[in-house]
């Protein structure tokens, strides 16, 4: 599992375990087409393989600790010989309680970070990344860089789809807001696209689908509301025949998905 505990911080103790969950949630994903997926003989291209960088819930804000561990990252990214990297949600820290000035200066740092990483890099919205959804919060929904605006602005689409050497990757957005709170929800319209998307590949492309919040939690059965009933059964099911790996960050996802097991066996840290 990759996974990193900052998005669950809520002690003083925030800023050196912020430090030490960034420098263990950086890992590097090899893709071994042929023996992850079983793919058939006329894939030449997949069989070459290939890796990437997985960054999650860096959390960045203008603090002298949190900048020194984020360069040493990518100075790691940039000597790994990576073919990209894909940040898992949660980039900085954070535009949730609005104030524009502020909230740019933390997308502006986070950019101007990562703008020494030598190869593409493909951003996740996470919740840290809505802007002014919370009641403190000076701007409010009329505002046009409210809950994803401000995301768009600086990233571009908050759903989108990529290939590399044979496989489809989908960065899903599995965040809305509902009463001056940020809940896990994928909105119609982007099912409607992800459905266009998908019918368009051939039956046998391999498919790996990034998230923040997982589509697969087990934080309902860890912390059960009064009342709740838990049947235990997954509302999506992962099966190697569909060739279907969801990456995802932290949010008590578990190993419950075998595609899940198989790709994370083929991780490595490079930190």
């Amino acid at each position: 599992m990759v996974h990193s505990a900052s998005a669950r911080i809520l002690s003083n103790n925030y800023k050196k375990m912020n430090i030490n969950s960034l420098l263990l949630s950086i890992v590097v994903l090899s893709m071994a087409m042929v023996s992850l997926l079983g793919c058939g003989n006329n894939q030449p291209e997949r069989r070459k393989g290939f890796s990437f960088a997985f960054i999650t819930d860096a959390h960045i804000k203008p603090d002298s600790m949190v900048i020194t561990a984020f360069n040493k990252a990518i100075d790691s990214i940039n000597n790994a010989g990576v073919d990209f990297v894909i940040s898992g949600g949660d980039q900085v820290y954070d535009v949730m309680r609005g104030n524009q000035a502020k909230s740019d200066s933390l997308f502006t740092l986070y950019k101007t970070l990562t703008s020494r990483i030598q190869v593409p890099v493909h951003n996740t919205v996470g919740n840290h990344e809505l802007f002014g959804i919370y009641d403190e919060s000076p701007e409010d929904s009329t505002h046009a860089d409210y809950k994803y605006g401000m995301f768009a602005r600086y990233f571009g689409d908050t759903y989108y789809a990529f290939d590399h050497k044979g496989w489809h990757f989908v960065v899903l957005n599995t965040l809305d807001v509902e009463g001056k709170r940020y809940i896990g929800r994928i909105g119609a319209e982007q099912l409607q696209w992800l459905k266009r998307d998908l019918a368009a590949l051939p039956a046998e492309t391999p498919i790996a689908v990034v998230v923040h919040l997982p589509l697969v939690s087990a934080m309902s059965q860890v912390y059960p509301k009064p009342g709740q009933a838990t049947d235990g059964r997954p509302l999506v099911q992962d099966r190697d025949s569909l060739h279907l790996k969801i990456i995802t960050s932290n949010w008590y996802f578990r190993g419950t998905c075998t595609g899940l097991k198989t790709l994370m066996s083929k991780t490595r840290p490079i930190l």
